[in-house]
């Protein structure tokens, strides 16, 4: 699991690795990381 972020440019809507992500912050939607909460088992 990465943690990934979903984003919105001219009404398109895109998601990627967030690590890999250099684009407008203002296009982000949401951050999502599974690590954020700790483990899910």
């Amino acid at each position: 699991m990465v943690p990934v972020t979903l984003f919105e440019i001219d009404g398109e809507i895109g998601v990627m690795i967030s690590a890999e992500y250099d684009g407008d912050e203002d296009a982000i939607i949401n951050i999502y990381d599974p690590f954020a909460y700790g483990s899910a088992h």
